[in-house]
């Protein structure tokens, strides 16, 4: 089968569309555009313009964002469509019940086929949508595209290059743990070999966190109740899809304190602990356990990965 996979950046699941042909065993292409709220009048005019490129695949996956699938909603399309919520389905647009309706109707549709990347897009999607919505998770593998390098070892910590970072990258100098740091551009930092990968979380997933994985690098992430601690700094971004990540703290269905993950990051519950691993032993044994914990979860991932996108794709 010759697959379209339509998204609006080309940093966005390209890397990940090609290496799920080559486990597949299907071809296909990426096209991105990137124009943001993708109304009705838009979607049309986009079909009018490409309705025949579209035509020439026989599927359609849009990996993000979900809203383009309204394309082909509104145009009849016959042929497989795959559409996959990746960070809230609804986000970018104004006209979000229209969006909805569409999504509803084509739920039972026999040619398409609506899931969600994660818990949380899963949740945020049920609860709008009012149908069941099943879950089929990426491959973890690397983005074999160009990679920026940076200086920095094993001995030293890759600070992610966010703005939660630049808030608190300050403190960490002050407690002298040692780190690099670099805001990210185009492409994504070669992180192999670093010592580890401090992160303070601002989004529920993101597309970084797989190709960490896939290095095999660990996370140092603040614990739940540091982390809401933190969101008290009126100037931290925290990006919460679902009510409870505002007004309970409830992480759990965050890929960063998903009951899934556990024996895969490292938690620190205040600066000073995090000062106090980077200066001990503890970073030896313990991250060893950890990075063959990843080994053994990312092998499982993939596995159960191949055999969901191969059925869907059936």
């Amino acid at each position: 089968m010759k697959i379209l996979n339509l998204t609006h950046s080309p940093c966005w699941f390209d890397d990940h569309f090609q290496y799920l042909l080559r486990q597949t065993g299907h071809t296909g292409e990426t096209m991105y555009r990137s124009i943001s709220n993708l109304t009705a009048e838009k979607a049309d005019a986009i079909w009018q313009e490409l309705k025949d490129y579209f035509n020439s695949f026989d599927a359609i996956l849009v990996s993000h964002i979900s809203t383009w699938s309204r394309i082909f909603l509104q145009n009849d399309w016959q042929k497989p469509l795959y559409i996959w919520f990746f960070f809230r389905f609804d986000f970018d647009i104004t006209d979000r019940e229209e969006y909805h309706n569409l999504l509803k109707a084509a739920s039972v549709k026999p040619n398409v086929k609506i899931f969600a990347a994660t818990e949380t897009d899963r949740v945020y999607a049920e609860t709008k949508l009012g149908f069941p919505i099943p879950v089929i998770k990426p491959f973890i593998c690397i983005n074999n595209g160009p990679k920026t390098p940076i200086s920095c070892n094993e001995d030293t910590f890759y600070l992610v290059g966010k703005h939660n970072e630049s808030l608190f990258a300050p403190r960490l100098k002050e407690l002298g743990i040692p780190f690099y740091r670099q805001n990210w551009e185009t492409t994504v930092p070669d992180l192999r070999g670093v010592l580890g990968v401090i992160h303070f979380p601002y989004v529920y997933a993101t597309r970084s966190f797989i190709e960490t994985l896939a290095v095999g690098n660990v996370y140092f992430l603040p614990t739940e109740r540091f982390l809401t601690e933190l969101r008290h700094n009126p100037s931290y971004f925290w990006d919460g899809t679902l009510s409870q990540d505002h007004t309970q703290g409830d992480y759990s269905l965050t890929e960063w304190y998903s009951q899934e993950h556990n024996g895969l990051f490292v938690y620190f519950d205040n600066f000073e602990q995090l000062q106090e691993m980077s200066q001990s032993a503890y970073l030896t044994g313990p991250i060893a356990e950890i990075k063959n914990n990843i080994q053994e979860f990312v092998k499982k991932q993939n596995e159960k990965a191949l055999k969901e996108w191969t059925e869907l794709f059936r």
